[in-house]
């Protein structure tokens, strides 16, 4: 038998198995792709390397959050020699560049907006105080009392409450869109939770995505994880409450009493047995908002165009626009430079039509049709807000989520899964089937830092102790 069994290899999965196999528990990690980490491998398409699992990450310098839970998993990474990346927050107003460090947005903020200032400063010891009170993240382990100053729940409205302008807002608000949804529907709690480390810094790893997966497999590979690749789960035996055996694709599977699972909770409805989950936990999941799909337009950008770059284009108003309407929200990103000083780059918006129906001859008709609508709209888009890229970009192709639905095997053409925002209600980690465990973006929140910690929280329920809790404070290197 095996001690634990991981589905899905993405992230979440990865860093599960790891934590587990580091308490010294067998585990069989199971994914459907033909190798682990396919978001975050990026995606090649007319012979260039897209990235669209690291574009950059906060919470990677000396102390960092997100470094120190690298370090946890065992990853050998050149964590020293990530390069600070530039964002660009571009509005009706104009074009601010986010600088790096506390230190550096203090003295932004003094400049371009000093009416702000003491609200800033408000924002900065909150954050760490949220970080600093929420577990996995808190590298003291002391916590203390909620700031007085967390009395609004609602991102807006807490900026308001400390002061800042609605400007300032504006631009920090549109990190909202890292995790697809609109500003105006961000919580505070998550605004700090998920981009909290950006203020710290912004960086990325040399080789992006694809260095970060061949990090994992080695670490995967030094702790003895048994790595299945290319066999789809097709269900889960529970008997007498528990989890007994999965049961893959191939008519094989394998016995365990302990599984986390990685994939869409909208997926478990038919790999479960009737009645192993009660009607109002699939109500639950049945309610819960998806984030919209993206659509991505990829191509290459010449040497004039600044590499490891990221231009937010956020709404006026806060509401997240889709690509069918006038003045759509989106964003602009572009990779490392190639020896021939070119660099991949893609324009991101989203739809709130979506492409589940293209499997039909008729469908795949609307689908081609509105590819191509699409595509013009985010060219002319793209080329008139950022006057840079005429004539120093080309186009490669666009992909939807119908291309998201086959290329990660998951049930929504999401990259972000469920959306996290005021209205949602999210699922706990442990459920009513023994030893079923749930972990990733859609059951706590989505990236890379969202998704370690939400399988430390899975694994550590289903160990039953503190361990790895302590391994993650205690991490050495990490300063």
């Amino acid at each position: 038998m095996s001690d634990c069994v991981v589905t899905g290899g993405g992230i979440s999965g990865m860093a599960a198995a790891l934590l587990l196999a580091g308490e010294g528990r067998k585990v069989r990690l199971i994914e459907k792709a033909a190798r682990p980490g396919p978001l975050l491998r990026g995606f090649s398409r007319g012979g260039v390397h897209f990235e669209t699992g690291f574009h950059f990450a906060g919470g990677l310098e000396r102390g960092g959050v997100l470094r120190r839970w690298l370090l946890t998993l065992g990853l050998d990474l050149p964590l020293d020699s990530c390069p600070d990346e530039t964002e660009r927050v571009i509005t009706a107003a104009g074009t601010y560049v986010l600088p790096v460090g506390e230190e550096g947005l203090l003295e932004w903020t003094g400049r371009l907006f000093p009416g702000s200032l003491p609200a800033m400063r408000i924002l900065l010891d909150d954050c760490r105080a949220v970080h600093e009170n929420t577990p996995f993240l808190s590298v003291s382990g002391r916590l203390s009392h909620t700031p007085a100053a967390f009395a609004e729940r609602r991102a807006t409205d807490y900026l308001s409450a400390i002061g800042m302008e609605d400007e300032p807002a504006r631009v920090l608000l549109a990190r909202c869109l890292l995790y697809g949804i609109s500003p105006a529907e961000a919580s505070r709690d998550e605004f700090f939770l998920v981009t909290g480390a950006y203020l710290r810094s912004s960086r990325t790893v040399p080789g992006g995505g694809p260095a970060i997966v061949a990090a994992f497999e080695r670490a995967l590979e030094r702790a003895g994880v048994d790595v299945r690749c290319g066999l789809a789960v097709t269900g889960i035996a529970v008997g007498d409450g528990r989890v007994r055996r999965v049961l893959l694709e191939d008519g094989t599977g394998f016995d365990t009493d302990t599984l986390v699972f990685t994939g869409h909770p909208g997926q478990l409805k038919d790999l479960l047995p009737k009645g192993a989950m009660r009607p109002a936990w699939h109500r639950h999941v049945d309610a819960m908002e998806e984030t919209a799909e993206p659509v991505l337009l990829c191509g290459t950008a010449d040497e004039t165009v600044p590499e490891l770059g990221f231009w937010y284009f956020p709404p006026e108003d806060g509401r997240l626009v889709m690509i069918e309407d006038e003045g759509f929200s989106f964003g602009f990103m572009t990779g490392p430079a190639l020896p021939d000083g070119t660099k991949s780059c893609m324009v991101c918006a989203m739809s709130g039509a979506g492409t589940r129906g293209a499997g039909t001859a008729e469908g795949r008709g609307i689908h081609l049709a509105r590819k191509a609508a699409w595509q013009e709209r985010l060219a002319l888009r793209a080329e008139r807000s950022l006057p840079m890229l005429g004539g120093h970009w080309r186009q490669v192709e666009l992909v939807t989520g119908q291309a998201m639905r086959r290329w990660l095997h998951g049930s929504t053409g999401s990259c972000y899964g469920f959306a996290h925002n005021m209205g949602s209600l999210p699922l706990p980690p442990v459920t009513k089937v023994g030893g079923l465990f749930l972990a990733g973006q859609n059951i706590l929140l989505p990236g890379v830092l969202g998704c370690i910690v939400s399988s430390a929280v899975a694994a550590s329920f289903a160990l039953g102790n503190d361990n790895i809790l302590n391994r993650f404070r205690s991490c050495a290197n990490a300063e």
